[in-house]
């Protein structure tokens, strides 16, 4: 084995890093984890290529003994060209997401990036496909650090696009 495959093993293996390779061989520009983000607040739909409804969900008033909480976003490619689906992770322990497809195909579980590799998913979607994201988000997994404001992301990242954030928000509380 060559110092380059020891190097790209070791950082594949303790890091989560990946080579910068799509699956066709290309070279990507830059690490799939940095590619541009947007949420629908700063993309116009005119511009978008995924266009989610709604972009943002927020919870409200929530208590920590309420359970887990669930919220779907309905994802629409509004573009005129397929995009490919690559890889997706939320931004924190207590939530937990899936994509699902009409064709019944599920992504997931999409959680917090630290937890997993990159999927490689390489999912197509054509241009005015939807697809829904259901995103599980857990009051009491954080205990007492928890409380207060919480805002968590699911990211979605794709190749030959920027990514796209959901957002949800919750203030949790004991009573």
């Amino acid at each position: 084995m060559d110092a380059a495959s020891i190097t790209v093993l070791i950082l594949t293996t303790f890091f989560g890093l990946h080579p910068l390779e799509r699956p066709d061989g290309a070279q990507l520009s830059q690490p799939l984890s940095r590619s541009p983000a947007y949420t629908q607040d700063a993309v116009t739909q005119a511009t978008a290529v995924l266009l989610a409804q709604p972009a943002r969900y927020d919870f409200g008033p929530v208590l920590m003994a309420a359970g887990k909480l669930t919220t779907r976003f309905q994802v629409t490619n509004v573009s005129d060209r397929e995009v490919r689906l690559w890889d997706g992770y939320t931004s924190g322990s207590c939530t937990k997401a899936e994509v699902r497809f009409s064709d019944g195909t599920n992504l997931g579980p999409l959680i917090p990036r630290g937890y997993q590799f990159p999927q490689a998913y390489n999912r197509v979607v054509k241009p005015g496909e939807s697809f829904e994201v259901v995103v599980e988000f857990d009051p009491a997994a954080h205990g007492l650090r928890g409380l207060g404001g919480r805002s968590q992301a699911v990211t979605l990242e794709l190749l030959n696009a920027p990514r796209l954030d959901l957002v949800i928000t919750a203030m949790v509380s004991l009573s």
